[in-house]
């Protein structure tokens, strides 16, 4: 990677390519396009290390309270977000791809088939196992699958896996470091402005706050920027049509139920082994799975339901042993831990709250010699220890049904940089709380039946408006330049290709036609990839070109046999 700063150095002059923006979609999209011979530059508007949330918050939210502040959850600079996720990751379930007709505006305009390839690449570069999800996942973890099962006409199981990162694998994949690109990388420098003429983009206008401002002729054009800064950028150099900016999704969180105390029986200790974090022996570092439930396709279709799925929400209490092992360990490491102390305590509903002391960590350590012992039995047997906690919730997150009044559209206010803000309009709707609630029905009425203990339904899910005081976005955001191949149902074409115009590409979550419920980086950067590949035919680059793996350096080491 060849790195400029616009504060100080001159901007390229010209690229084949110049991709907008450098987290999850947009670098591993500029990895492939330079592997294919061609030249690329990306633009990223915050600085080459150290990402921060300069200028996030100045969004004018007009619709559905959303996270504040920003920085907790997305950055400027280099990696993009992947700098503060937690690695969480689960594809698209095959129902997601469907033209459903209880959800207007479903349907996907490509296959799972179609998608597979690429969400193997990008497994490969989240350093994931095999792309199992569901049931067939205990067999990975040498264990045997829990009986009974749940009715599968109600509830399926569903897994999600964590991304190791490939300098530091006991961390979530960190884009800046682990994805290896030969593309120039301009930091410091915001794109304002795409010059174009009958809808072919020309040269790409950038410019640093206070700073110099420049122009990079290009080929064509890959914005990577996210469901609020690629319509955004669209809709500020008047590109595409009115489905641009349409139908922002996200994936509402709640939590539907508490379900176990630090005082709990043992009942809710085996629906904390049942439903908790799962290791499985791998090297360099372990691999991590957590275990949930979600709506079967059945329900979803005899009920006109939404896709929701759940799973346990651990709250560590303050003085749990290995809680506070860790924060030593990071405070010998001499890596700070409080914003990401900040942002759990943010998702959590519970006020922001500093840090034990490191006298109090190690109290806490001292204070709980036989949890410590059971937690080094367990480790020993490849298990994660039980956390001290003071409770444990079952947690949800829900689709949205495509909503074209849920968008993005420019405010009359202008940044530092004299572009427009985005005023972001995000819309609730009572088809989330159904398939929330439902979820909450099935799962109080199978887990007797499972043996274990029936959740207790929190107050606020006893009716919509309750639900809409609890209800918060997961900083998922979807959908607003979405996929289609009738122009008159999208902003985009299936290769990502922006309605409209001839050489400006999309390659991120804003091309979702619809959310499902898996967290969506994986399929993100699966989508930049496969758009990438079809911007790189187009431009003819040649197919014998180096195409290294992404995954690079080496690929996702193989996980021990299952014991």
């Amino acid at each position: 990677m060849h790195s400029l700063d616009l504060r100080r150095d001159p901007a390229p002059a010209e690229a084949d390519v110049v991709v907008i923006g450098s987290g999850p979609a947009g670098l591993p999209a500029s990895a492939l396009l330079a592997a294919r011979g061609l030249r690329v530059v990306v633009v990223e508007s915050g600085p080459l290390e150290a990402p921060g949330g300069a200028d996030l918050d100045a969004i004018e939210d007009v619709g559905a309270p959303r996270t504040q502040p920003q920085r907790l959850v997305r950055r400027r600079g280099l990696g993009g977000t992947s700098a503060v996720w937690s690695g969480r990751c689960a594809p698209l379930d095959a129902i997601d791809y469907e033209r459903r007709d209880w959800i207007p505006l479903s349907g996907w305009p490509l296959t799972p088939d179609e998608l597979a390839p690429w969400l193997a690449r990008a497994a490969e570069l989240y350093g994931l196992a095999e792309q199992e999800y569901g049931a067939g996942v205990w067999r990975l973890l040498g264990r045997r699958a829990p009986h009974p099962d749940p009715d599968p006409a109600a509830l399926v199981p569903r897994f999600w896996q964590f991304a190791r990162g490939r300098r530091e694998p006991w961390a979530p994949t960190r884009i800046a470091t682990d994805v290896p690109t030969e593309a120039t990388v301009l930091t410091g420098a915001t794109a304002i402005r795409l010059e174009h003429v009958d809808g072919r983009v020309e040269r790409v206008h950038v410019a640093a706050p206070g700073g110099p401002r420049a122009a990079i002729a290009a080929r064509a054009v890959v914005v990577a920027g996210g469901a609020i800064e690629s319509p955004r950028l669209l809709l500020a150099s008047g590109l595409g049509n009115d489905w641009v900016g349409r139908c922002l999704m996200d994936h509402p969180g709640v939590a539907l139920a508490t379900v176990a105390t630090r005082r709990g029986p043992r009942a809710a200790a085996r629906t904390r082994d049942r439903f908790g974090l799962s290791w499985r022996r791998a090297r360099p570092f372990r691999l991590a799975y957590v275990h949930g439930l979600a709506l079967s396709p059945a329900i979803q279709r005899a009920e006109g339901l939404v896709q929701a799925a759940c799973w346990l929400d651990e709250y560590p209490a303050r003085d749990d042993p290995w809680q506070a092992g860790l924060r030593l360990r990071r405070r010998l490491r001499e890596r700070s831990s409080a914003v990401d102390a900040e942002a759990v305590e943010y998702w959590r509903d519970r006020s922001a709250r500093p840090e034990p002391s490191a006298v109090a960590d190690v109290a806490a350590v001292l204070r709980h010699p036989l949890r410590v012992l059971s937690g080094l039995a367990r480790l020993a047997r490849g298990r994660p220890p039980r956390y001290l906690v003071d409770r444990v919730d079952l947690y949800a997150l829900a689709e949205q049904r495509p909503d074209p009044d849920s968008r993005v559209t420019l405010a009359e206010e202008t940044d530092a940089l004299g572009v427009p803000r985005a005023r972001v309009d995000w819309r609730l709707h009572d088809d989330e709380f159904r398939a929330h609630r439902r979820l909450l029905e099935l799962v109080g009425e199978q887990f007797p039946a499972l043996g274990l203990p029936a959740p207790e339904p929190a107050p606020w899910m006893a009716d919509a408006e309750s639900w809409r005081t609890r209800v918060r976005d997961r900083a998922h955001m979807l959908g607003t330049v979405r996929m289609s191949a009738d122009p008159a149902e999208g902003a985009a074409a299936p290769d990502g290709r922006v309605h409209g115009t001839a050489n400006v590409y999309v390659a991120d979550g804003s091309l979702f036609p619809t959310s499902g419920h898996a967290n969506p980086t994986l399929t993100i950067t699966a989508l930049a990839l496969r758009v990438a590949d079809a911007l790189a035919d187009a431009l003819g680059a040649p197919r014998e070109a180096s195409r290294p793996d992404l995954a690079t350096p080496g690929r996702a080491p193989a996980p021990d046999a299952p014991r």
